[in-house]
């Protein structure tokens, strides 16, 4: 069966489209009784129209593909009925309450630490001192006091809602641990916790046997323990182009257990009478299976680390039983488990990210590589001519593999994070031989080698290739325009760039050449309209705690709350900004609430007054735009928009754009 054409991987496809689209609309409307109604429809549809259906075998598999969608729809629906029936969601406020419960979670943070604890009902996020995590391990049992509020909404519209992931990972607070009142570490743990307790002390060896920065991201390589790192290593791994070193996934999986799986054969090699009697190659690959188990364990199983055990297990299966084992199939058999364990898991940046670039991948090798690898020819020829073309072919392999994958996860980045390292793929090209052969190799030693007190060598070896590739982020960093920042895409970017690349990578030319050649104009629509959605003039968090506007040449700046500079750094993000120095209005103790009278022309000559004064009140709703007093409530009528103290929510934002040649102000929420 043709593989570009296997009815499963587009059954698949149909599925997660399904369930992508109940997580985008969430209307009320679509209720349980609406979902069964939708499918009884369908099916009644299919069996009216059965004998013409074998006629047009196109429609059949349309209307098929529809149903399977409607299941997907359903089944995400279904599990987010689950979920919040069966965990609780209290009314937190901010004032201090006891919990008692189990520690799930407690990893060190250079500034402190964060701890998950979990409660019979529900789950919680707080955030302590190194003191504190030190005495929290994963599977005591607590008696805490701590100040929770709501989990966030978003800063932004259409933008990342933190609310989304908490609800599904059970959390429904967040905020600071004050006492601990009880502690019990004596007990019996569950082996979840156990296992935490494994990944934290192997983490713990890196740190302590490195420098920092090498053992804070050698930890978070081989255990998916990512709190040490530092805030300035992160940013020159994402401005770089390397962030993708720091998730585990994919690349990470397969270094792992291919570097095991090559060993393994390597030194079976030595035993001419082994290989002669037993097929080494399956055995190989049977135990690498079982590393790669261990792998998934000990890091995290992330989405995206879920999504690579289950490819690089039908990898390994393929070869023990000798069929293929890189085609689009098996990437449906990942996307299909993962998601029926995580539904919410497409809505993920890493998730998305991680499939277009396997399956961009998979098409490429299995089309143009695997031309390129049959047009060159037999015979036979020396040991150089064998070195140097196996030599060309890793460079040529790793060089596609960078432009293909950075290219396909580029927009999915774009469109997130608004924002891409314009020299990854050099980046990438210089850093990725010293990962694959000297990074990734040398985890597994290092792990196996604790119990021994050996373990010290291969980190060695992993620490100096970290830093090689610290080294060489920082340089290429170091260039003039390294970062290209565009700011917030209309919404239907996203959805319609991936139709395209699946498209692409799916459809047959001979067939479907139209619809073929139909996908590139679909892809330079898409990249034509990035970070191209309309954006508000003014932001306003809280009751004032944070205000920012666009000033007249559209760079967002701030007028009050000096110390946000996480919401003002969202804010600048969203307008493709450098998100870490936000200029200020020039206004006198512009964040004092007894400033009076701050008049300012922002954006398309906007006239804003911040915290006018009542004498002048009257003038200002004449000859203002916008007025901004968020500490008291404005009662006369007004020609101009007020944003007093009625209009504005605790914790959430309120922005003002412009409507039908209007300026109106506007709740950011989410339909979640």
């Amino acid at each position: 069966m043709d593989a570009r054409h296997d009815n499963f991987v587009y059954a698949v496809l149909s599925f997660l489209v399904g369930a992508v689209c109940f997580y985008a609309l969430l209307p009320v409307m679509f209720s349980a009784w609406f979902t069964a109604a939708a499918l009884l429809g369908m099916a009644a549809l299919a069996y009216g129209l059965r004998r013409f259906l074998t006629e047009r075998l196109v429609i059949k598999w349309l209307i098929l593909w529809a149903l399977i969608a409607i299941s997907g729809f359903a089944y995400a629906q279904s599990h987010k009925l689950w979920i919040d029936r069966t965990i609780a969601t209290p009314d937190f406020n901010g004032n201090l309450v006891a919990l008692d419960g189990v520690v799930d979670w407690a990893e060190a943070r250079p500034n402190g630490g964060r701890v998950l604890f979990v409660t019979p009902d529900f789950s919680v996020q707080l955030y302590t001192t190194h003191a504190a995590v030190a005495q929290l391990r994963p599977g005591c049992a607590a008696t805490l006091a701590a100040e929770i509020k709501p989990i966030p909404t978003p800063l932004v519209k259409n933008g990342y809602d933190p609310r989304f992931i908490a609800f599904y990972d059970g959390i429904r607070g967040r905020g600071f641990l004050r006492t601990i009142n009880a502690l019990d570490c004596n007990g019996d743990i569950s082996w979840a916790h156990a296992l935490a307790r494994l990944r934290l002390t192997i983490a713990a060896q890196f740190v302590a046997h490195l420098p920092a920065p090498q053992g804070s991201v050698t930890a978070a390589l081989v255990t998916g323990v990512r709190g040490r790192i530092p805030a300035d290593i992160r940013d020159l791994f994402r401005d770089s182009g390397l962030a993708h070193m720091l998730a585990i996934s994919g690349l990470h999986m397969a270094l792992f257990a291919g570097s095991f799986f090559a060993f393994l054969r390597l030194l079976a090699a030595l035993s001419p009478t082994l290989v002669q009697h037993y097929n080494i190659r399956k055995i190989s690959a049977a135990a690498a299976l079982i590393a790669a188990l261990a792998y998934l364990s000990i890091s995290g199983a992330s989405y995206a680390t879920q999504r690579a055990f289950v490819m690089i297990t039908l990898l390994f299966v393929a070869i023990i039983v000798g069929r293929q084992a890189l085609t689009f199939r098996n990437l449906a058999w990942a996307a299909l488990i993962v998601v029926l364990i995580h539904p919410h898991a497409v809505m993920r940046a890493g998730f998305q990210m991680s499939f277009i670039a396997v399956l961009a991948l998979v098409s490429f090798y299995e089309g143009v590589w695997h031309h390129i690898i049959n047009n060159e020819g037999t015979g036979i020829i020396s040991r150089t001519h064998y070195i140097m073309r196996r030599l060309w072919r890793y460079v040529l392999a790793l060089l596609a593999t960078g432009l293909i994958a950075g290219g396909a996860t580029g927009f999915v980045a774009l469109y997130h994070f608004k924002q891409i390292g314009a020299y990854g793929l050099f980046a990438n090209l210089v850093a990725m031989p010293i990962f694959g052969l000297a990074a990734m190799p040398m985890a597994l030693p290092s792990v196996l080698l604790i119990p021994f007190g050996l373990e010290g060598y291969p980190m060695a070896v992993m620490g100096a290739a970290i830093q090689a590739i610290i080294i060489s982020a920082s340089y290429i960093t170091s260039f003039d325009g390294a970062v290209v920042r565009i700011g917030a895409s209309p919404v239907w970017v996203l959805p319609l760039a991936i139709l395209g690349l699946s498209m692409l990578c799916l459809l047959r030319p001979r067939f479907w050449s139209r619809l073929w050649w139909l996908t590139l104009g679909i892809l330079v629509l898409a990249m034509g309209f990035l970070g191209r959605a309309d954006q508000p003039y003014i932001y306003v968090y809280g009751v004032g705690q944070a205000i920012a506007a666009q000033d007249e040449r559209g760079i967002i700046s701030v007028i009050a709350g000096k110390n946000r500079r996480f919401e003002v750094g969202v804010w600048r993000r969203e307008h493709g900004q450098d998100d870490n120095t936000a200029p200020h209005f020039d206004c006198p103790l512009i964040n004092a609430k007894h400033v009076r009278d701050c008049v300012l022309t922002i954006k398309d000559e906007v006239r804003l007054v911040y915290q006018p004064s009542s004498a002048k009140l009257a003038q200002y709703c004449q000859t203002m735009d916008v007025i901004l007093t968020p500490y008291r409530r404005v009662k006369m009528p007004c020609d101009a928009l007020v944003i007093d103290r009625d209009v504005l929510v605790r914790d959430k934002v309120v922005v003002v754009r412009k409507e039908n040649e209007r300026l109106i102000a506007e709740l950011i929420n989410s339909n979640f």
